[in-house]
């Protein structure tokens, strides 16, 4: 770890991203529900970042799916689309090429509200590697939930060995979004919640038996 004001400020970076995934961090999003959508990133068409994420994960987070139980299709590749996003930026260092993408998997306003504020971490120092295997659990209304195994995923700071509380739920709730000037639309991540106490309720007990995977 390096020290000084850099390294505080990477800390801190590091803190309110994995808050995202470890404690479902809340809050209003600016600007409100009923604003006129911004932009999407002009820099990449919906069609280009959808080709550059890595949905099956990465060389060093690689993605097993289980997805049996589907029923709608788009839907569920928007969910994908928005887990993926996250383990590829928690797993890699420079963020400045994945976040053009965040910007078009992700609603504009929960974009700007929670994200955009990585857009420039170039040495991010703590990611986090390893496999993950994901089992769709199920659909409640436009909501997505997925558990997932993180018990060897982790960083340099973990202990070796697989993590004790490795099933992880994680739900999507997805809405229908223009991602690009030609009126193409797809499902887009509206919120993301990994504490949904409805969703523990009724899936936890599932997850915790399933994510007993080995590499």
């Amino acid at each position: 770890m390096r020290s000084g004001a850099g390294a505080s400020w990477l800390k801190a970076v590091a803190a309110v991203v994995m808050c995202l995934a470890a404690a479902g961090c809340t809050g209003d999003l600016d600007p409100p529900l009923e604003q006129t959508l911004p932009s999407v990133s002009p820099s990449l068409t919906a069609e280009q970042a959808f080709a550059r994420l890595p949905l099956d994960g990465t060389d060093q987070v690689p993605i097993t799916w289980d997805l049996s139980g589907r029923k709608s299709a788009d839907l569920l590749l928007g969910a994908q689309r928005g887990l993926a996003f996250l383990y590829w930026q928690w797993g890699s260092t420079d963020w400045t090429p994945i976040m053009p993408v965040g910007k078009i998997v992700h609603w504009g306003p929960y974009y700007e509200g929670r994200l955009s504020e990585f857009e420039n971490v170039t040495d991010f120092q703590e990611p986090a590697t390893g496999p993950l295997w994901v089992k769709l659990m199920g659909y409640d209304g436009e909501d997505v939930t997925f558990c997932t195994d993180r018990g060897h995923w982790r960083d340099d700071e973990d202990s070796p060995g697989a993590r004790t509380n490795r099933a992880q739920l994680e739900t999507f709730s997805m809405t229908q979004e223009k991602r690009d000037s030609s009126g193409y639309k797809a499902w887009v991540v509206l919120d993301y919640d990994p504490l949904d106490a409805e969703m523990r309720a009724k899936y936890q007990a599932a997850c915790t038996k399933w994510a007993q995977h080995q590499p």
